[in-house]
C-alpha cells in the first residue's frame, strides 16, 4: 500500500509540475494579445519617412472609412552615450527615436511613471538598467538625462534590462528614417490585402511583415504539428531501442540530450517561424513549384529578420520563446518520468496517446479563441502529452490495485 501511494504522488507531482507549465503559457499569451490586430513591417535598406507617416496618420483621422486605429514606427540607433551630469556617470546602450503611439510598443504596466506624449522632443523613457547603472536606483522620474549632449526630461522607467532609451523623433528632419513599424488595424479577418491597400494608397515601401496576432501565431505553430508528432514518435522509438539494452537513466539523459538539442537547432539555428499567407487556398497545394518558391520567400524573410538587430519592443518575442522552450522541454521531462511508470502494450499506444492529446488541445484552444477572444498559448500542445499520458497512467494504476 506504502508502495501504490507513493507511485501515486509521483504521479500527481509530475502533473502539479506540468499544469504549473502550463499556467505560465496562459499568462504569457496574454502579453501577445494585446498585440492582437498589429501587423510588424521591417525595412532593410529604404525605410520610412516622417512625412509618410504624418500622411496616413492624418488622412486616416480625417477618413469615414478607416483601416487602421494606430501606429508606431523607430529606429534603433547603437553605442549611443548616456550621461548623469550630476553624478560624473555615462554608458554606452541603445537609443529608440520612435514616432506614433508607444502603447503599440509595450504594455504600460511594464512603465514606472509616464509615457511620451505627441511630439514630446524633450522628454525620454529609460529602461531600468540605464536607471541602476546611472543613479544606482529608480526613483529617477523627472530627473535630466544626457544624451548625446542634449538634455532630455525622465518621463518613465521601462522594466527591461538592456540599456535603452526612447525619444520622440523630430519628424521636421527631412533624413530621419524608420525601419521598423508596427500598425494596427481596424479589421483583421485579411491582412495582407489590408496592407497592400495601404501600401499603395500611401505609395509606402513594402516591407516584410510579421502578424503578431494571437491567431497567426496559431496557424504558423500549427504547420510544425506534423513535424512535431514525427519527432515525438522517432524519440519513443528511440527511447525503447535504448532501454532494451541499458538502463532506464542512461536512456532518459540520451533522450533529453536529444531533445533539448533538437529544440535548440530549431530555434537558434533553422530561425523558422512560418507565417501562412492568405493566398494559400487548396487548389494550388499540388503546385510543388509554388511550394518551393514559398519555402524561398519564407528562408530569405526569415535570414532577413535574424539580421536585424533586437530592440525593447521586441521583448514579447523573447518572453514567450523562452516559455515556449522551457514548456516543451519541461512537458518532455514529464513524459519521460511517466513513461517510466505507465503501462502501455505497444508503442503504437503511446503515438495514440499523443496525437490524441495534441488534436484535444487544438480544439480546446481554438474554442476558447472563438468564444472568449483569448488563447493559450502553444506550448498547450506539450503540456498536454504528459497530462494525458499521466491520467491513462493513473487510470491504469488504479485498474491493478483494484484487480489485486
Amino acid at each position: 500500500m506504502i508502495k501504490c501511494t507513493k507511485h501515486v504522488l509521483i504521479y500527481i507531482s509530475i502533473l502539479a509540475v506540468t499544469l504549473f507549465a502550463w499556467g505560465i503559457c496562459l499568462v504569457n499569451a496574454q502579453k501577445i494579445q494585446a498585440l492582437d490586430h498589429v501587423v510588424q513591417l521591417h525595412y532593410e535598406k529604404e525605410g520610412l519617412t516622417g512625412d509618410q507617416l504624418e500622411s496616413v496618420l492624418k488622412d486616416q483621422l480625417e477618413s469615414k472609412d478607416r483601416i487602421i486605429s494606430g501606429l508606431v514606427a523607430w529606429n534603433q540607433e547603437t553605442q549611443q552615450t548616456m550621461k548623469n551630469q550630476d553624478l560624473g556617470r555615462g554608458i554606452e546602450g541603445n537609443q529608440l527615436k520612435v514616432y506614433g503611439n508607444t502603447r503599440l510598443l509595450f504594455e504600460t504596466k511594464e512603465l514606472i511613471g509616464n509615457g511620451l506624449y505627441e511630439n514630446d522632443l524633450e522628454g525620454a523613457i529609460i529602461t531600468e538598467q540605464v536607471a541602476y547603472e546611472l543613479w544606482g536606483n529608480t526613483d529617477v522620474v523627472g530627473k535630466q538625462i544626457t544624451l548625446q549632449d542634449k538634455d532630455y526630461t525622465i518621463r518613465g522607467i521601462l522594466k527591461d534590462k538592456s540599456k535603452s532609451i526612447i525619444v520622440q523623433s523630430d519628424t521636421t528632419n527631412q533624413e530621419a528614417k524608420f525601419n521598423v513599424a508596427r500598425i494596427e488595424f481596424i479589421d483583421n479577418d485579411n491582412v495582407e490585402e489590408t496592407l497592400n491597400t495601404l501600401q499603395f494608397k500611401y505609395n509606402l515601401p513594402k516591407g516584410i511583415y510579421n502578424n503578431l496576432s494571437l491567431k497567426s501565431i496559431l496557424l504558423s505553430y500549427l504547420a510544425l504539428i506534423p513535424g512535431c508528432l514525427l519527432g515525438v514518435y522517432g524519440m519513443l522509438k528511440l527511447y525503447f531501442y535504448i532501454y532494451r539494452t541499458h538502463r532506464y537513466w542512461i536512456s532518459a539523459i540520451v533522450l533529453s540530450i536529444i531533445a533539448i538539442g533538437i529544440t535548440w537547432v530549431t530555434g537558434e539555428v533553422l530561425q523558422l517561424s512560418i507565417q501562412l499567407p492568405s493566398y494559400i487556398i487548396p487548389n494550388r497545394w499540388s503546385d510543388f513549384a509554388f511550394w518551393s518558391i514559398l519555402l524561398e520567400k519564407f528562408r530569405a524573410n526569415e535570414q532577413m529578420l535574424k539580421m536585424l538587430p533586437t530592440s525593447i519592443a521586441d521583448g514579447w518575442y523573447q518572453e514567450v520563446y523562452v516559455v515556449l522552450m522551457s514548456s516543451f522541454i519541461v512537458s518532455l521531462l514529464g513524459c519521460i518520468m511517466i513513461i517510466k511508470k505507465a503501462v502501455f502494450e505497444e508503442t503504437s499506444e503511446y503515438f495514440g496517446c499523443i496525437l490524441m492529446s495534441i488534436i484535444i488541445s487544438f480544439i480546446s484552444i481554438i474554442s476558447i479563441y472563438i468564444i472568449e477572444g483569448s488563447v493559450l498559448i502553444i506550448p498547450a500542445f506539450w503540456c498536454s502529452i504528459p497530462l494525458l499520458l499521466g491520467i491513462h497512467a493513473l487510470i491504469n494504476k488504479w485498474r491493478t490495485i483494484l484487480e489485486e
